[in-house]
């Protein structure tokens, strides 16, 4: 399937489903280490200013769920604000765009970012051809980079 985009009228080809697991198994990975990183981080944050604040906070169940939402959604929605990929699609050399080729607003990457969340949404490509949930629900897709 080729998409055009309106701005330059450059063409692009969309990612084979290959591609986009390659991209899930890496993301997954990297969001893992970062989130690994972040929470060491921010536990030293917390050391340093009471051991009581710590403790508290690795009893807090709900404390814990925010903090690995809020940092995941940072990941894929500031790579995808950024750049329009993610370390995954850095590698793999692919990028997500906006299906009618205008630039990405915020509304769709928001959109993209949040469904992720869903409980068995990768599993939402099992039952489409081309596209997953966060794919149908923002209007966007993931295309094969163009070298330039």
């Amino acid at each position: 399937m080729e998409k055009e985009l309106h701005e330059n009228s450059l063409v692009f080809s969309q990612a084979s489903q290959t591609k986009r697991m390659l991209n899930y198994f890496i993301d997954t990975i990297v969001s893992i280490l970062f989130y690994f990183i972040m929470l060491i981080v921010i536990m030293l944050i917390m050391s340093f200013f009471s051991t009581q604040i710590l403790h508290a906070y690795s009893n807090n169940m709900i404390l814990q769920y925010i903090t690995v939402f809020t940092i995941l959604f940072f990941y894929y929605y500031a790579s995808e604000k950024t750049r329009n990929k993610t370390i995954g699609k850095y590698i793999t050399k692919s990028r997500v765009i906006s299906k009618n080729g205008d630039p990405l607003t915020n509304r769709q990457l928001l959109i993209r970012t949040l469904v992720r969340f869903i409980p068995f949404e990768p599993f939402s490509f099992l039952f489409s051809i081309d596209t997953g949930w966060h794919d149908k629900l923002s209007n966007t897709t993931v295309v094969n980079d163009i070298q330039q």
